[in-house]
């Protein structure tokens, strides 16, 4: 059959734009299937750990106390059973009470001075140590000092679970770090100036920030919990997500025009497959962008970029060729330096006459180089422009009250002189 006797020749098949058209929705319920599963969730948080069998030893606190013992502290962690003992060091507390699988009562034994790892044992003869652990301070010694100057980030989710970058001074024997008096974990001392605590799930606002090494430091109000923090690996996946349901939610849209029609060519079949990964790459870049650095973002923002992602996906065409006209600018050679010299600069030199009447209607010529004018003013008022060259200029005062003003020539392209005190109304 000639390509004339078949008009339908080099057209998607109606059956072809259905398979196109399922294609893309299979992947916008999958996408919004994983944004769904994603999204941050501002129910009430429950903040006991759960029951693990698994032993583990997260904190405790207070973190120090005397050298004579006798300090209650709480050990938290997971994995507690009947006849679980607890050491400072190498020496046994002789009081012992579970709470609970997730929570030891402990009074601290008499001890020597300085900092011991807190070594938790059940029956099976399984241990776990938390270090650093314990610090034992002489009542009689000057206790150290430490200070909270910031943290980072200094917000995020109701989850917890979140690193927390603490800076400040005397941070070299801090044992515990809290968050509204709940223990944060995975507590590691840098040096005397950082530590990172991994911080503890909590209700949303904001939380006083406490670190303990013998004495406390507090931060009040330092760090916020918000129910739209999302941790950053999740916020990463959710751009790409958004990105590749811009991506579908335009590829169908542009189905829609075809259906019917049959005038979708066979040539632009493959770009609709490809729709969801250019919107999810198209996505990303606009997030990198913004962002700047990707996870400086808290709260709210992090959602109004995942938003603008997927609206930058479903405008893929268009931000393409953003892209390129961006890239195309970089890339242009730059002028020749003498190319560059022959632009010139507005400046003015006289004004003649130089004074006139505070009525104004007075004919002046302004001498100069540059001249483009979009405006010319003597003081705050607008002068009549008459004629004008490169170097001059030919205008009529406005009127102005008496004394002398400044005289102001500005180019179409923004460029602007100002000649002090240029000229005098008597």
């Amino acid at each position: 059959m000639t390509k004339e006797n078949n008009p339908n020749e080099g057209y998607v098949t109606q059956n072809g734009i259905r398979l196109i058209a399922l294609y893309l929705t299979v992947i916008t319920l999958g996408t919004i299937a994983g944004l769904v599963l994603l999204w941050p969730s501002c129910a009430t948080v429950n903040w006991a750990s759960s029951a693990v069998s698994d032993l583990t030893v997260t904190s405790i606190s207070p973190g120090s106390g005397v050298i004579k013992g006798g300090t209650l502290a709480s050990i938290r962690g997971t994995g507690f059973a009947d006849g679980v003992t607890v050491s400072f060091g190498e020496i046994a507390a002789a009081e012992v009470r579970i709470v609970d699988s997730t929570h030891l009562r402990v009074l601290s034994p008499e001890h020597k001075k300085g900092v011991f790892d807190i070594v938790v044992t059940n029956p099976d003869k399984k241990s776990r140590a938390l270090s650093p652990g314990f610090f034992y301070v002489d009542p009689n010694d000057p206790l150290p000092k430490p200070s909270i100057k910031l943290l980072s980030p200094v917000s995020g989710p109701l989850t917890g679970g979140q690193p927390v970058t603490i800076k400040g001074t005397g941070l070299q024997n801090v044992t515990t770090v809290s968050f509204d008096g709940l223990p944060g974990t995975n507590i590691q001392v840098m040096n005397d100036t950082t530590l990172v605590a991994t911080t503890p799930a909590h209700g949303e606002g904001k939380v006083d920030v406490a670190v303990d090494a013998g004495t406390t430091a507090t931060l009040s109000e330092g760090y916020t919990y918000t129910c739209w923090s999302i941790v950053p690996t999740h916020l990463f996946i959710m751009v790409i997500l958004a990105g590749a349901l811009g991506g579908c939610l335009h590829g169908l849209r542009s189905l829609v025009w075809h259906v019917g029609d049959r005038n979708l060519q066979n040539s632009r079949r493959l770009k609709y497959f490809f729709l969801p990964l250019i919107g999810a790459a198209i996505g990303v870049i606009f997030f990198l962008a913004v962002s700047a650095g990707l996870y400086k973002v808290q709260g709210t923002e992090n959602m109004i970029l995942i938003g603008l992602s997927g609206l930058v996906g479903m405008f893929s065409d268009e931000a393409v060729e953003k892209l390129k006209k961006i890239a195309e600018g970089l890339l242009t050679e730059a002028p020749h330096p003498q190319e560059a010299a022959t632009v010139t600069t507005v400046s003015v030199t006289s004004v003649s006459p130089n004074f006139g009447s505070t009525t104004g209607n007075t004919g002046v010529t302004i001498a100069g180089k540059g001249f483009d004018i979009a405006d010319v003013r003597f003081g705050e008022n607008d002068a009549t422009v008459k004629n004008l060259t490169q170097t001059s200029i030919t205008a009529t005062t406005p009127a102005h009250k008496a004394g002398k003003v400044d005289v102001f020539v500005i180019n179409k392209n923004g460029q602007s002189f100002t000649l002090r005190d240029g000229y005098e109304y008597k």
